[in-house]
């Protein structure tokens, strides 16, 4: 059986993925393998994801990862893939690679979609040199939050039935994300009896965080310095420099960080249809969450 994570991103992936690395020997023992081909620390597959893209047709870097993998991948009882970036790839570029796939189960875990873009936003701003304000970051990257559109995506591909939308709040509230994960693939494995896989989370803190959300205010900061146009190193220098002068903090803005009170209105009611849409079909006893998610 392969299993396959796919995000979304600011939904706890990096917590999934730390737990299946350290707790490689002890999964393989229970005959679920995790492949470090493609393995970055914080990014998960990455280089798996990477290996879809057409452009590395023929380069022996990413032809060698696809040639490890598979062997890899063919050779074991169940494995599991885990990586956020694959959030945004036309899922028949997996098959095109890797047709052994075909029967793979998907997970993914849907958030309210404010918190989410917001968090995902600062995290660019802090890690990609991101420059745009929040809203027009929402315009350019709504259709990549729109939770229906990219379950019906995945169900062309993998079948209806192979695709395992989550609830993050859900999760985050009983137990903590990786606990909800492994509990899925206890379903998938059929270990309900035994439960050896839950036991791995002794020892594991499974409420930390990781990648965590940046304060608004420097947020705001680092936007102003990722705008500035000079080179990488003068920027550092720079936000080093800002960080340590608080007497700037107060008269900071932060219109391009947050949005207004209409603008956000038109946010949650860009999703509201499609969020009702999957939450009839699959959190249809939740509908407290779905509440939440449309104020």
């Amino acid at each position: 059986m392969y299993i396959i994570h796919i995000g979304s991103p600011k939904t706890g992936s990096t917590l999934i993925q730390d737990f299946l690395h350290d707790k490689r020997d002890a999964l393989d023992a229970l005959d679920l393998s995790l492949p470090l081909t493609g393995w970055a620390r914080g990014r998960g597959h990455y280089a798996i994801r990477e290996s879809l893209n057409r452009s590395a047709d023929g380069v022996e870097y990413y032809e060698n990862i696809r040639s490890e993998f598979s062997s890899f991948a063919k050779n074991q009882k169940n494995i599991v893939i885990s990586s956020e970036a694959l959030w945004t790839v036309p899922p028949k570029s997996l098959l095109r690679v890797y047709p052994f796939l075909k029967s793979a189960k998907v997970v993914f875990y849907c958030r309210e979609q404010y918190s989410l873009i917001k968090s995902h936003y600062f995290q660019k701003i802090k890690g990609a040199g991101e420059t745009r304000s929040f809203y027009d970051f929402f315009l350019d990257e709504r259709e990549n939050y729109e939770y229906d559109k990219i379950l019906n995506k995945w169900e062309d591909v993998f079948g209806a039935g192979n695709v395992f939308p989550m609830l993050y709040e859900k999760s985050a509230r009983e137990g903590g994300i990786v606990l909800n994960f492994l509990k899925f693939v206890q379903y998938l494995l059929d270990d309900s009896k035994d439960k050896k896989i839950l036991s791995l989370l002794e020892g594991f803190d499974n409420s930390k965080r990781s990648n965590v959300k940046l304060p608004d205010i420097i947020a705001a900061l680092l936007l102003v310095v990722n705008r500035i146009e000079v080179d990488e190193y003068a920027k550092k220098r720079l936000y080093n420099s800002l960080v340590g002068n608080k007497d700037i903090f107060g008269d900071l803005s932060f219109s391009g960080i947050n949005l207004e009170e209409s603008k956000k209105a038109d946010l949650v009611e860009y999703y509201r249809k499609g969020n009702i849409s999957i939450f009839e079909r699959f959190f249809g006893g939740e509908a407290e969450y779905l509440k939440e998610w449309q104020v």
